[in-house]
């Protein structure tokens, strides 16, 4: 699937070429994209790569025209919730995710800086 769709996928290497984290940037409307599967491997926690990585996906996203970006986290998965909040992303609404039975909170960032 992410070679199908690379276009919409960042990728940050290492050193000796190794992947240490992903995120997906996909535009759902003229004014708003969707911030998906933001991850980062488990021996690169906590050296900013998901601070690069959601940094690098509000670029491209600015690039492509869009407005609001807006990710939805899975409620109690507090390090996803701390990274989109201290970047400026505010919970919108919570709501159950029948297709799994997990709670999932909608967070949302105006991007152009006028209303942040």
């Amino acid at each position: 699937m992410i070679i199908r769709k690379e276009g919409q996928y960042i990728v940050r290497y290492g050193h000796k070429s190794e992947i240490l984290g992903v995120v997906e940037v996909k535009k759902v409307q003229w004014y708003q994209c969707e911030i998906d599967h933001l991850s980062v491997v488990p021996t690169s926690k906590r050296l900013g790569i998901g601070s690069w990585l959601l940094k690098e996906a509000e670029a491209r996203a600015i690039s492509i025209g869009v407005r609001v970006a807006q990710c939805t986290i899975k409620v109690g998965n507090e390090a996803s919730e701390g990274l989109f909040k201290k970047h400026g992303y505010i919970a919108t609404i919570t709501f159950l995710n029948r297709q799994n039975g997990n709670h999932v909170t909608v967070y949302q960032k105006v991007l152009d800086g006028t209303h942040q």
